[in-house]
């Protein structure tokens, strides 16, 4: 048996290194410049995180819950908890960098939602997105789904709270399965 002076894994390394540089070569020769450091945008339109989502920027809204008691939560309904002002969607749009938008392109949202404690705090807004699916429209249906589990006993709201505002596409996947189309 002949044993190869250069091992697999070094070629591959280079093979990627050589790769990269063509690929910096390509775009220099079209104009492009690499791309320098993200813009806050970027984590509402690029951050993309183990399903074709749109997450927040985690050091931007990190979510904020005004209270974990069940019995609150479970009797109160939202509209009494719902101040969000157009001047605060404003500031929201423009720390995101969301200069223009369609109606019905993005909604100003709670990571965590208000129907299980969410606070109403620009901590725990972002300008989410209709799409790519899901989008705005899936996760309120999560968002309901957690309110049924939550109250029923089924999940702890404070782990409700936490799943929603670290990734809520996990949870959306974990508890209502296949994507929409």
């Amino acid at each position: 048996m002949r044993t190869d002076p250069v091992p697999l894994v070094v070629r591959v390394v280079l093979a990627a290194g050589l790769l990269t540089l063509f690929l910096l070569a390509a775009d220099a020769a079209f104009g492009q410049a690499p791309p320098g450091p993200p813009s806050p945008a970027y984590y509402v339109t690029r951050r993309i995180i183990s399903y074709p989502v749109l997450l927040p920027n985690p050091s931007m809204t990190p979510g904020a819950v005004s209270t974990s008691d069940t019995a609150i939560v479970c009797h109160r309904h939202t509209a009494t908890v719902r101040p969000t002002t157009d001047a605060t969607k404003a500031k929201v749009y423009a720390a995101y960098g969301v200069v223009r938008h369609r109606e019905g392109d993005f909604e100003v949202d709670h990571l965590v939602p208000l129907e299980l404690g969410g606070a109403d705090t620009i901590t725990n807004l972002w300008p989410q997105p209709a799409s790519p699916k899901p989008g705005f429209h899936e996760k309120d249906y999560l968002e309901t789904r957690m309110h049924v589990l939550a109250c029923a006993g089924r999940i702890p709201l404070d782990s409700a709270q936490r799943w929603i505002a670290r990734n809520w596409a996990d949870a959306f996947g974990a508890l209502v399965g296949a994507w929409p189309r």
